[in-house]
């Protein structure tokens, strides 16, 4: 099987990347991350648009002390999973032949230590269920696209400042899943 994978990864540290294609155009120095203390986050993007992916992947990683990888599609971003620790993966909801939705919860259940983002278009979590059903399906987050680079970089440091926060929920979800699974 063919994986498709673009690597973008910043070297520990010192924000820098060791891939050329990548770099600070246009990117403001407040968008990157300056918190010495933080330890890095691996980060997958799984999107099969190919802008929006290669997008994501160099702005995220302009961040120091994040570790980007971006996908076509959640069969590449399981082969990925073992590599190293997942941190987070952000994903589309409506990806070519397969569901985001179906990522998501794959990812809950085999990673259930991975925090995860769903993304999608503009008007997709506007009252309808698409929202509580990437929730169910075990996101953390949604974020609707078009998004805000600083409101995405708030959405994920979010996710990484409520850790105790965080397993009470997927505790909460897990137990609330096994009822209504059984």
């Amino acid at each position: 099987m063919l994986l498709l994978a673009q690597r973008m990864r910043t070297v520990r540290g010192n924000g820098s990347r060791n891939n050329s294609s990548c770099n600070n155009a246009g990117i403001p120095a407040t968008c990157r991350r300056t918190h010495e203390t933080m330890k890095d986050i691996h980060i997958i993007v799984v999107d099969d648009d190919i802008s929006i992916r290669t997008m994501l992947g160099k702005l995220l990683g302009l961040r120091e002390h994040y570790i980007v990888d971006v996908v076509a599609d959640g069969a590449a971003a399981f082969e990925l999973m073992p590599e190293s620790p997942v941190d987070l993966v952000i994903t589309d909801l409506f990806l070519g032949p397969e569901s985001g939705f179906d990522v998501l919860e794959r990812m809950h259940n085999d990673y259930p230590d991975t925090r995860l983002i769903a993304m999608s278009g503009s008007g997709c979590f506007d009252h309808n269920p698409n929202r509580q059903r990437a929730l169910s399906a075990g996101a953390d987050a949604c974020i609707e696209k078009p998004f805000s680079l600083e409101g995405l970089f708030e959405l994920i440091e979010s996710l990484f400042h409520s850790t105790d926060e965080r397993a009470e929920s997927r505790l909460a979800r897990a137990k609330a899943c096994a009822l209504v699974r059984v």
